[in-house]
């Protein structure tokens, strides 16, 4: 009997720092009970660099020998391997914090052809905040990075080049994908009371949602009163949840192993999706559609900084043509920084050049790594920066 096996789906995890694009940066494992569901189904979970696959076993006409429940779903969670990952990489991320980034098929976060397992970048909104490295998309999801904050008060359009750096049609990873990750028992933390209505909802398959109620409506009383509310979740599912406590909502995951493993992320693939829906896993006929997902990191933007040993270094420059020229600004003690964050990247820069007194023009000149970052004070702004000292 020939064994027959078609890709049911691919997440291809790729990070702009990179010279090929793609992340090698993570360990990718199933959770125990989608171990078990690939078992049961018939399934395969290959790894191969940077992309996580899995397989599904079909008959002579592409279909899927066992049906996949409707109600099915994939669990992955995602180990970070890389001591540097945050040096280059535009995250907020901490490893004691509670919060850790979900992706998800039911994001429905779309640029062009390209499908990504995050959420979906928001719109600029010119009430909020924007500190340096926030990402902001305009009407036609072009991605922008703040290089200098603004806010309700300092309003700053997406146009403004002083302020907001283009980085494309991306929908990168972003703080919009993270969730605090809980064992059984969640503690709300709200505003100061004595009496609390608690309500649990799971994802509705039917709205996309998170508005099906999983518990009924719990009521709790004190004597005293309190600003950390228990909530019990041993009862439920390991998953995703939208908790609401006297009016109050808030995502979170229930999943001891995912609290004590120390995870970067967890990767959750539904199977409710209509046949429509591009991110659904199969066609109208049973067949898998074997859609590629992405998840896709913004490399860090930093001020680079050059120290030079003597003032026989007149300037930094860079040959190439505007817009894509660099500009550096001379510092008193022989330092020269950039006048704009620059994107680090594995491929090196070539067109940097020292100008000198004694030697003139000497090219190319190294650029700053990203294993050992600093600070910097620009106009009362506090950017990350990298370093290098030069020999002259």
């Amino acid at each position: 009997m020939t064994l027959r096996y078609k890709i049911l789906f691919s997440v291809d995890i790729r990070h702009d720092y990179y010279a090929d694009g793609k992340s090698n940066d993570f360990e990718i494992s199933p959770s125990p009970e989608t171990v078990l569901v690939l078992k049961g189904q018939g399934m395969l979970l290959k790894v191969v660099e940077n992309k996580l696959i899995v397989l599904i076993r079909v008959d002579e006409n592409g279909k899927a020998l066992i049906d996949f429940s409707k109600n099915g779903k994939l669990t992955f969670f995602m180990k970070l391997n890389n001591t540097y990952f945050n040096n280059f990489t535009n995250l907020g991320y901490h490893p004691a914090d509670p919060e850790k980034y979900y992706f998800s098929n039911i994001n429905q976060a779309k640029s062009e052809s390209e499908l990504y397992l995050s959420s979906k970048i928001l719109q600029y909104n010119n009430a909020n905040d924007y500190p340096i490295g926030t990402l902001a998309s305009n009407s036609s999801d072009t991605v922008f990075e703040a290089i200098k904050p603004s806010s309700n008060a300092l309003k700053r359009a997406l146009t403004n080049k002083d302020y907001w750096m283009n980085r494309g049609k991306v929908q990168y990873v972003n703080s919009g994908d993270l969730v605090e990750v809980t064992p059984f028992v969640y503690l709300f933390k709200t505003v100061s009371n004595t009496d609390f209505t608690v309500n649990i909802y799971t994802l509705n398959y039917n709205t996309g949602a998170y508005d099906e109620p999983v518990t009924d409506t719990l009521h709790l009383s004190f004597s005293n009163p309190q600003t950390s509310v228990p909530v019990r979740l041993e009862k439920l599912p390991k998953g995703c949840y939208r908790i609401e406590v006297n009016g109050e909502s808030r995502h979170i995951y229930t999943d001891s192993n995912a609290v004590y493993n120390n995870i970067f992320g967890i990767i959750e693939i539904f199977n409710f999706l209509p046949a429509s829906n591009a991110f659904a896993l199969f066609n109208t006929f049973g067949i898998a559609k074997n859609p590629l997902f992405t998840i896709h990191f913004p490399n860090r933007a930093l001020i680079w900084k050059y120290a030079a040993r003597s003032n026989d270094v007149l300037s930094i420059k860079d040959s190439r043509p505007p817009p894509y020229r660099l500009s550096f600004i001379p510092l008193a003690g022989n330092e020269f920084i950039s006048a704009k964050p620059i994107p680090v990247s594995q491929r090196p820069l070539k067109t940097l050049s020292i100008e000198s007194a004694a030697l003139g023009n000497i090219s190319a000149i190294a650029n700053p790594g990203t294993e050992r970052l600093g600070t910097i004070e620009i106009d009362g702004d506090t950017y990350y920066s990298a370093e290098v000292r030069l020999n002259y």
